[in-house]
C-alpha cells in the first residue's frame, strides 16, 4: 500500500466524487496520469511522504506532522491499544495539525489529548501541549 500511495494515481468512485463535488479544487490540484486516473500536481506530491510505521512504537520522524491519517485502523485495536497509539502520535502532531480517523471509528470512549473539530477530524487539546513545555 505504501508503494501505491507513493505513486499517487487515483481512480474510481472517490476521484470521480472529488471531480464532481469540487471541480475548482480538482482542476487546480489534479492532472491526468499516464494511462487512466489522476495524480496531484508535482509541487504538492513532493510535499507528501509515505512510510511504513509500527503504531505501537514512538514516531521517529524528525519533523512534526501537519496531518495524520489513521483511517480504519483503530477499529482493529482494543480501547487500551487505541489510546496507546493516539498518545504515541500526539507529540509529533503540530499544534495546528489535524488527526483524521475513519468513519467507523470514534474517540469518545477513550482518554486522549484530542478535541473534535468536526466529525472524524481532531486537533490536540490546548492543555495537552503544556506537557511539552517542561
Amino acid at each position: 500500500m505504501v508503494e501505491i500511495c507513493k505513486v499517487g494515481v487515483y481512480k474510481g468512485r472517490a476521484i470521480e466524487s472529488f471531480k464532481s463535488s469540487k471541480p475548482d479544487l480538482f482542476a487546480k490540484y489534479m492532472k491526468a496520469a499516464n494511462g487512466d486516473g489522476f495524480q496531484v500536481l508535482p509541487e504538492i506530491k513532493s510535499r507528501l511522504k509515505f512510510h511504513e510505521h509500527n503504531l505501537f512504537r514512538p514516531l521517529s520522524h524528525k519533523d512534526d506532522f501537519d496531518l495524520v491519517l489513521v483511517r480504519n485502523v483503530l477499529i482493529y485495536f482494543t480501547g487500551e491499544d487505541q489510546e496507546k497509539v493516539l498518545k504515541l502520535i500526539e507529540p509529533k502532531l503540530k499544534e495546528d495539525g489535524a488527526l483524521i480517523i475513519g468513519e467507523s471509528e470514534s474517540l469518545t470512549h477513550i482518554n486522549t489529548g484530542y478535541q473534535p473539530v468536526q466529525p472524524l477530524i481532531y486537533r490536540k487539546n490546548p492543555t495537552s501541549s503544556e506537557k511539552k513545555v517542561a
